[in-house]
């Protein structure tokens, strides 16, 4: 006889509690099961006691896709703040979020006309 060993995969129901925060007057209402199939599947599949706490609804950030900023509690932890994208199929995912990039800025042609003709002045 020799040992062997298969993982199965049993469906299982979790409940978990949402908080919705308004956020410049919105709430996100929608469906929020994609949210936590995310959190068990990625972070703690055995969590008895999760809370989803959302702020607004979907929005944009610079360089992100649209996304609902998302934080996880459990037993007490709070999760950092999460960018939740949805996919079209309605499953989410987590943006990464890029560290030290700014939104490229327009430089004003005005400003410069006006700090060179300064400069002419000063001259002369």
């Amino acid at each position: 006889m020799e040992p062997a060993s298969v993982i199965i995969n049993v469906p299982v129901v979790k409940e978990y509690n949402i908080n919705r925060l308004p956020f410049r007057g919105t709430k996100y209402m929608g469906d929020c099961s994609g949210l936590a199939i995310w959190y068990y599947l990625n972070i703690d599949v055995n969590s008895t006691d999760l809370v989803i706490h959302i702020t607004g609804n979907f929005h944009r950030t610079y360089p992100n896709d649209p996304h609902l900023t998302v934080e996880y509690e459990s037993g007490g932890n709070k999760t950092s703040k999460y960018h939740m994208s949805a996919r079209p199929d309605g499953f989410f995912y987590r943006q990464d979020m890029p560290m030290g990039q700014k939104k490229p800025r327009k430089s004003s042609k005005k400003k410069q006309k006006k700090s060179s003709k300064k400069k002419l002045k000063k001259s002369s």
